[in-house]
């Protein structure tokens, strides 16, 4: 007899949204195993995954996570549902998401539904789609910025269609707002919602690989060419949290120069 009823929490999002924030805060949740299937994330995460579900389920999500074949709806509830059925105590955290498993979900697919009860045998209000997203100045603060990453490619990326697609078949999870989410309140029990940032340490030190001097002409093209976006997510057009990150990147700046001289 099961114990309680699993979750299944998968995070989607646009690039830099926010994903990896939400993962973290369940990862340090005790009920909670946590996957990154993004195969170029595999190196980073595979001792961390072996530790949660061994050494020989890894090997067999791996083969999956290399083609990608993760993402398709009907094998990730068959491979992830196994998971679950065999760590029955544990909820689990997903990232990153694809669009066409929300999609899926919501719809409803019949197929699909007789998959979640025989190879994860729980019920369909226990999964739970997010889409993370943050402020999109903060997105592009925290962005590493490279010939192949200017600010017109990002905001290609996080174009108001691009957000529409991808978000509509999921709840939308603002990080600046995460202190309210029902749902995640819950299950995050170690971390006070309450001072949780909308960027990381790591954000900071990614960061630190370029220079801001563009940062106030980038910003004002946010402001003019992602209107809509703002408009539909209920942003300001300022983010007060902006300061804040950058008074974050100062001290660690003056921080690593002192260490430098030492």
């Amino acid at each position: 007899m099961r114990k309680f009823n699993q979750k299944l929490i998968i995070i989607g999002g646009i690039t830099n949204g926010g994903k990896t924030l939400i993962f973290n805060l369940l990862r340090k949740e005790d009920n909670f195993i946590s996957l990154d299937i993004s195969f170029p994330h595999f190196n980073v995460y595979k001792d961390e995954i072996i530790s949660q579900i061994g050494e020989e389920n890894t090997k067999r999500m791996k083969c999956f996570m290399e083609t990608s074949e993760i993402f398709e709806p009907y094998i990730f509830v068959r491979k992830i549902g196994f998971l679950m059925k065999k760590f029955p105590d544990y909820n689990f955290v997903i990232k990153p998401g694809s669009p066409s498993i929300a999609k899926i979900k919501h719809t409803k697919d019949s197929r699909w539904l007789e998959d979640v009860k025989k190879y994860a045998s729980m019920e369909l209000e226990d999964i739970h789609p997010i889409f993370a997203i943050r402020h999109p100045k903060m997105g592009w603060a925290t962005s590493k910025t490279t010939r192949e990453n200017t600010i017109d490619d990002f905001i290609e990326t996080w174009s108001y269609e691009n957000l529409i697609e991808e978000s509509k078949f999921s709840e939308i999870v603002k990080i600046e707002d995460i202190k309210h989410n029902k749902l995640l309140k819950s299950l995050i029990k170690k971390t006070d919602l309450n001072k949780v940032l909308p960027y990381t340490k790591f954000d900071l030190q990614v960061k630190t690989l370029n220079n801001f001097d563009n940062l106030d002409i980038d910003f004002k093209k946010i402001e003019e060419s992602m209107k809509g976006f703002l408009k539909y997510l209920n942003y300001d057009t300022e983010d007060e949290n902006i300061q804040l990150f950058m008074n974050d990147y100062l001290s660690e700046e003056d921080a690593r120069i002192d260490w430098s001289r030492n």
